[in-house]
């Protein structure tokens, strides 16, 4: 089973003053702390992650929705830490083989979505064939609107792609 870590930057009580705020996930994992510490925002920001990565809106238009886990009145900008100068809000999911990287912004005309303006995702792989062991990593960027580019790494020889949609 995957171990899972999960970092935020200047959400409500997580990552504030420049911090990032790290959580590293096990198959069973407690949430303990006194009132507004941060419990309901961190299992509001699970469900809103998971229902976004099935959402065609993500996929295609690059949008974050955050009535997904924070509720039909959420807007972007009570998200945002409180004394917060920044104007985006970064989260970075990692696995064993996968890390997924995105900051959102405040969306321009709909206050509960977010657009991704930027993306980050990395899968690494090893395979054992023949008695030898290849690895792959995949990695492509995505800023503001635009795939910038792929990489993609087969033992120590790296390959680049650049792609601009």
């Amino acid at each position: 089973m995957s171990n899972y870590k999960l970092t935020v930057k200047n959400l409500r009580p997580f990552g504030q003053n420049g911090k990032e705020a790290v959580f590293d996930l096990k198959p069973l994992t407690l949430l303990i702390g006194p009132n507004n510490s941060g419990k309901s925002t961190f299992t509001k920001l699970i469900k809103c992650i998971s229902l976004n990565l099935d959402d065609a809106q993500f996929k295609d238009e690059h949008i974050f929705n955050l009535n997904y886990g924070f509720g039909k009145k959420t807007t972007f900008a009570n998200l945002i830490s409180s004394g917060s100068t920044d104007d985006f809000i970064k989260i970075k999911v990692e696995t064993d083989y996968t890390k997924l990287e995105l900051i959102l912004k405040e969306h321009n005309t709909k206050k509960h979505l977010a657009y991704i303006s930027e993306m980050n995702i990395e899968k690494n792989i090893s395979k054992k064939k023949d008695n030898e062991i290849f690895t792959f990593k995949s990695k492509i960027d995505f800023i503001d609107g635009l795939y910038r580019f792929e990489s993609v790494q087969i033992d120590d020889n790296q390959y680049f792609k650049n792609i601009l949609k």
